[in-house]
């Protein structure tokens, strides 16, 4: 079972960004509702790509969104269409994400 991690709205004021721990064994979902962000950071020497899985839309299209991070990087994904990424059964209305290694990963979600 996935790993649930919790969206941050900081709305109009600056605020401080929490990274969370992503499961690399289970993978992780999160709720979106079309606003949100994620920051992925990689603190491992080596590159890694974390996948955010994609359904089937309207039309039958589905392609996973696959993103490299660069060893030491941090890339900011989304905002993600919910009907080419909420999923339908299982973690409804959330995005479920998988990463190749997670040791040093961490990502923060963010609303808006």
């Amino acid at each position: 079972m996935q790993t649930l991690l919790a969206v941050q709205k900081p709305g109009q004021v600056a605020a401080a960004v929490n990274y969370q721990a992503v499961d690399a064994v289970n993978g992780n979902t999160f709720p979106n509702n079309g606003n949100t962000l994620a920051l992925v950071k990689n603190g491992s020497a080596a590159a890694i790509t974390a996948t955010f899985s994609s359904v089937p839309d309207p039309y039958g299209r589905i392609g996973d969104l696959i993103v490299n991070v660069p060893a030491g990087g941090e890339v900011v994904v989304g905002p993600f269409p919910p009907p080419l990424f909420n999923q339908s059964t299982g973690n409804v209305g959330n995005i479920n994400c998988t990463f190749s290694a997670g040791a040093t990963v961490s990502m923060a979600l963010v609303g808006f």
